[in-house]
C-alpha cells in the first residue's frame, strides 16, 4: 500500500461478465506514464485549498490526461464548476469523446453552456443529457443522483471508474465533507457502468432494475440502481454483472441495506472489532422517513445483540435518531450554518436547514459480516431515505483492511474534531 495524507492506493483488478465491450483505448504510442490515484480520496472543507479540492483535482487530472480517441462518461447530479467544464471542452478539442448526464432540475448555466457546445443527441460522440427525473423512468419522478466519472483511458490507466458522494459543485468542495473511490483496470466494472450510462443517456424506459457487479475475487462489488430494492436481494455471482428485478414500493425485507445490517454478527474474533464486539461506524447524510425508521430499527437490534455502533448524521429524521438514542447508540451531528436556504444555491433544497455538512454515505464494519471476519466499507451516492429508492444511485462494497483503515481514520477525525457537535442543536454558525 502506498499512503498519502488524503488517500490510500488500492487497485482492484480483474472483471468478467461485460455487458458491453469497453471502448478501445488510444494507441500505446500516445499513452503517457501518468497514473490516477486508486482507492479513496477525501476532501476537507476546513483544510487548505488543496485539501478542499482533493476530489475535484482527482477528476480534473483524469480529464486532462485522457488521450485522443478515449471516452469520458460522467453522470453527476449537479455540476457548476467552470474549471472542469473548460477541461472537458479542451478534451473534446483534442479528440476525446465527452459524454455527460446531469439532473435537469438543478442544471446550472455551466452545464447548459456545455450542452449548447456538445449537443444533446446521445448517438453523437459527445453530448450533455439533462434528465427531468430518474433518467430510466418516464416522467419526472426520482432523480439521477449518481456521481460517477469513468474513463476508458487516462494516462497509462485503462477502465477507470470513480464513484463519489460529492457533486461537481463549489458547494461540494467548500461546504461539504465528501469522499470518492477510484477503481483502475476492472473491465467488468467499467462495462457494467457503460451499460447503466447508455440506458440513462438514451432515457430508456426499462423495467425496474439493479445492475449488480462483483469482482472475480469477491473483494469488491458495485450496484447501480434505479427504484427500490430487489425482491429477495442476493449479491450477484462473482465476476459477473446481473440485472435484478425489484418490487414497486418500499418494504424493509426488500432493502439491501437492511439485509446488509442484518448480516452483521456482533461477536468479533481476535484481530477484529473492539473488545470482542463487532464495530459498526456510519456517516449518513440523510436518514429519515419510512426507510430511515426501518434502518434505525435494524441498527437498534444489532446494538441489543452487542454490536459497538457509533453514527455521524447530517440530516436525520427526529424519530429516527431518537429511536437510536434511546437504545444507547452514540451519535454526533455534522450539520452547520442553519438558515433559510434558496433552492437555486442549494442543489434544489429549500427551507430551513444546514448549508455546511457531512455529505458522506458511508458504512463500515470491523468484525463479523455474512458469517466471516471482515473489515469492509460501503460507500457511494445513496442516502438512507425513501427518495433514494426512486433515484439512480451507485454503491461500492470494498472488503479491504487498508481501505477500511483509511475510512475509519477519517470518520474518527470527524467524530473527535471540529466537524461534529452533539445531536439536537442547529448551529447558525460554521464549524
Amino acid at each position: 500500500m502506498r499512503w498519502t495524507a488524503m488517500a490510500v492506493s488500492v487497485v482492484v483488478l480483474g472483471g468478467l461478465g461485460a455487458v458491453v465491450p469497453p471502448a478501445a483505448p488510444a494507441s500505446a504510442a500516445a499513452t503517457p506514464t501518468w497514473m490516477p490515484q486508486a482507492g479513496p480520496v477525501f476532501n476537507n472543507p476546513l483544510g487548505s485549498l488543496k485539501g478542499q479540492q482533493a476530489i475535484l483535482r482527482q477528476v480534473l487530472a483524469a480529464v486532462r490526461h485522457a488521450p485522443r480517441g478515449s471516452l469520458i462518461q460522467m453522470a453527476v447530479y449537479s455540476f457548476d464548476r467552470s474549471d472542469l467544464a473548460y477541461a472537458l471542452r479542451k478534451a473534446r478539442q483534442r479528440g476525446v469523446r465527452v459524454q455527460l448526464i446531469v439532473n435537469k432540475s438543478v442544471m446550472s448555466g455551466v452545464a447548459r453552456n456545455l450542452q449548447r457546445r456538445f449537443g444533446k443527441n446521445p448517438n453523437r460522440p459527445s453530448f450533455v443529457i439533462a434528465c427531468p427525473g430518474a433518467c430510466r423512468r418516464k416522467g419526472d419522478g426520482g432523480n439521477m443522483h449518481s456521481k460517477v466519472f469513468a474513463f476508458s483511458q487516462t494516462g497509462a490507466a485503462q477502465n477507470v471508474v470513480i464513484a463519489s458522494s460529492g457533486n461537481m459543485t463549489s458547494k461540494a468542495i467548500y461546504r461539504q465533507w465528501n469522499d470518492s473511490y477510484t477503481v483502475i483496470g476492472d473491465a467488468g466494472l467499467y462495462a457494467a457502468w457503460q451499460s447503466m450510462f447508455s440506458q440513462m443517456a438514451h432515457q430508456r424506459r426499462v423495467g425496474p432494475r439493479r445492475l449488480t457487479y462483483t469482482a472475480p475475487d469477491g473483494a469488491f462489488g458495485a450496484w447501480f440502481e434505479r427504484s427500490l430494492a430487489s425482491k429477495g436481494y442476493t449479491p450477484g455471482p462473482q465476476g459477473t454483472t446481473t440485472l435484478t428485478p425489484v418490487s414497486g414500493r418500499y418494504r424493509p425485507a426488500n432493502d439491501p441495506v437492511v439485509h446488509r445490517i442484518r448480516r452483521v454478527g456482533c461477536r468479533a474474533p481476535a484481530g477484529y472489532g473492539a473488545g470482542g464486539r463487532t464495530m459498526i461506524r456510519i456517516a449518513a447524510y440523510a436518514m429519515f422517513q419510512v426507510r430511515g425508521e426501518a434502518l434505525a430499527k435494524a441498527l437498534v437490534n444489532k446494538k441489543q445483540q452487542g454490536c459497538n455502533i457509533k453514527i455521524i448524521m447530517s440530516v436525520p429524521g427526529g424519530p429516527t435518531y431518537k429511536r437510536m438514542q434511546r437504545a444507547g447508540i452514540p451519535m454526533r451531528s455534522a450539520d452547520w450554518l442553519f438558515a433559510h436556504r434558496v433552492a437555486e444555491k442549494e442543489d434544489g433544497i429549500e427551507g430551513w436547514g444546514p448549508r455546511f455538512y457531512s455529505h458522506y454515505k458511508v458504512m463500515m464494519v470491523d468484525g463479523m459480516w455474512n458469517g466471516r471476519p471482515t473489515k469492509t466499507v460501503w460507500t457511494g451516492s445513496e442516502n438512507w431515505s425513501a427518495i433514494s429508492f426512486a433515484n439512480e444511485e451507485v454503491v461500492f462494497t470494498i472488503h479491504d483492511a487498508a481501505v477500511h483503515r483509511a475510512y475509519f481514520k477519517r470518520w474518527r477525525s470527524m467524530w473527535n474534531g471540529r466537524a461534529t457537535h452533539r445531536m439536537g442543536i442547529e448551529p447558525t454558525y460554521g464549524p
